[in-house]
């Protein structure tokens, strides 16, 4: 039987939490500034801000460990057959839920809105935060060939790549947007010296392949003091230069910058630390079935929050409360509606990428 790594589960269900509580918040960063619901928010999210990078950090751990990974044949028939469904059934889903919201609000037929998102579906996500699924696929796409790349590697030649991916991805994303306009242009590459092809995400990928499969000795009390020094900057950064620019800036918690990239791996290596060894426990059975599901969840939250906010429902501006209330709704409406679909045959995987049968057992 396969081996299950509950840290895994873990992370799993933190960056799911993580994301819904980032974009309950993510409108009042930007209308009420320096208030205690700020203040509040601005340290909350400094530290769920590796929800996204962590993400990807799991399915490089887990793909890039599984020897069915180098298979064309198991990709196209498998993976990119449970992650491309969902994602066109929640943009059509999407589609009819803004042509909805647009007739409401307008009082007519909202047919220009909705024939926009379907034109250019290709070049912008239908909800905003389906775009993680353009930045997924393509590195599913790649997935045999990374297989056989991380299969092919020694240690050298796998610090070599992770370090070449942190010079000219991450410390480049960070210059570009913390440092002074001058500096920036001295700083900047030309556009002949092109390392796409290892930057953005896909370094995230691997690196938490690496993570996972390396026994990397890191005292836990280590991790969680350069974790607090890291959040301690991406807050106290983000309060200065919000200041500064009279304007919420993201700059230093951008997922692909120097701050958030040593937080996702100080997280990902103290629950590692922590729960690699576990076998089982109380709640495994809760723990899996959040594990499970905390793909469609990711796809449908959105969704959930735009609707609430379409019925004014616990509004998160009003306090700290009503944050706290507010992702729990958001959040257990989302699981509710998961869980139902998981339940309706003809639905299940359309909306899951989950197979109706024995989903317990299947992760994407």
């Amino acid at each position: 039987m396969k081996k299950r790594f509950y840290y895994i589960d873990f992370l799993r269900i933190f960056s799911m939490l993580s994301v819904i509580f980032l974009h309950v918040v993510a409108d009042l960063l930007r209308v009420k500034y320096n208030s205690i619901e700020w203040h509040f928010s601005n340290i909350i999210t400094a530290v769920i801000g590796i929800a996204v990078p962590v993400f990807f950090m799991i399915s490089g751990a887990m793909l890039l460990s599984n020897e069915k990974s180098s298979s064309v044949d198991n990709l196209v028939k498998g993976r990119l057959v449970k992650v491309f469904i969902p994602f066109a059934f929640w943009s059509l889903i999407a589609i009819l839920h803004y042509f909805v919201i647009d007739t409401v609000r307008t009082g007519s037929f909202g047919y220009d809105g909705m024939i926009y998102r379907f034109k250019y579906i290709l070049s912008q996500p239908a909800t905003i935060h389906l775009w993680f699924m353009y930045a997924l696929i393509p590195i599913y796409l790649l997935l045999p060939f990374l297989k056989t790349l991380v299969d092919k590697m020694d240690k050298k030649q796998a610090i070599y790549l992770i370090s070449l991916w942190m010079v000219c991805s991450v410390l480049y994303t960070t210059v570009q947007n913390l440092f002074p306009i001058k500096y920036k242009t001295v700083l900047t590459f030309n556009n002949s010296f092109n390392l796409n092809f290892i930057g953005g995400y896909i370094g995230f990928f691997i690196l938490g392949y690496y993570l996972h499969v390396k026994d990397i000795k890191i005292k836990s009390r280590l991790l969680i003091l350069i974790a607090i020094i890291d959040v301690a900057i991406i807050s106290l950064g983000t309060y200065f230069a919000t200041s500064y620019y009279n304007g919420y800036f993201e700059g230093f918690k951008v997922y692909t910058g120097v701050f958030t990239t040593v937080l996702s791996i100080c997280v990902f290596l103290l629950f590692k630390n922590l729960y690699a060894n576990i076998e089982k426990f109380s709640f495994c059975n809760v723990t899996e079935a959040l594990s499970t599901f905390s793909f469609p969840i990711y796809l449908v939250h959105n969704l959930i929050i735009d609707f609430f906010n379409v019925l004014g429902f616990i509004q998160p501006e009003n306090g700290i409360i009503y944050i706290i209330a507010r992702f729990l709704a958001v959040f257990t409406a989302s699981y509710i509606v998961i869980y139902i679909l998981s339940k309706i045959k003809p639905l299940c995987f359309v909306s899951t990428g989950i197979k109706y049968r024995g989903f317990k057992n299947e992760k994407n």
